[in-house]
């Protein structure tokens, strides 16, 4: 399976903010729309980080209650890892796992098609595992009734 597959299966909306959205509006839209990170945009459509519950408890640790009155492109991470909608599960969840992400942006060239979190992933690989399994049964099933 796909990360494109993934991303329709999902047919959720794509929500980003630019960098200059207040941290402040950051943590009331992932409150809002119960979501664990925020991709940011820049105004040609690329990603220019990614602002997941971590870097804010991060800003709070530093900043205390002034981390509210920080800008995104303050906090976010920028080093993130991006990949295509034709990557494979296989590949995302190790790369993953290697960057201790638990958020990645899906882009297509440079523009944002989507974003990924663990959850899917793994909820994804699991399906593929219950399919993988349903057709080894049906292929056991299949053969004891030949012999």
């Amino acid at each position: 399976m796909s990360l494109d597959q993934i991303l329709r299966r999902k047919a959720g909306r794509i929500i980003s903010r630019p960098p200059t959205t207040p941290v402040s509006e950051i943590v009331n839209l992932m409150r809002a729309e119960n979501i664990g990170a925020v991709v940011i945009v820049r105004i040609d459509g690329s990603v220019a980080g990614i602002i997941s519950e971590r870097e804010i408890v991060a800003a709070l640790n530093k900043h205390g209650s002034a981390a509210m009155q920080l800008f995104s492109r303050d906090i976010m991470i920028t080093d993130l890892p991006q990949v295509r909608p034709d990557e494979k599960i296989h590949n995302v969840m190790t790369m993953m796992t290697l960057s201790r992400m638990r958020h990645v942006p899906v882009v297509d060239g440079r523009n944002l098609v989507g974003v990924l979190s663990i959850g899917d992933i793994v909820a994804a690989r699991l399906d593929e595992t219950n399919m993988e399994n349903a057709v080894l049964r049906d292929m056991a099933l299949s053969h004891l009734a030949a012999a």
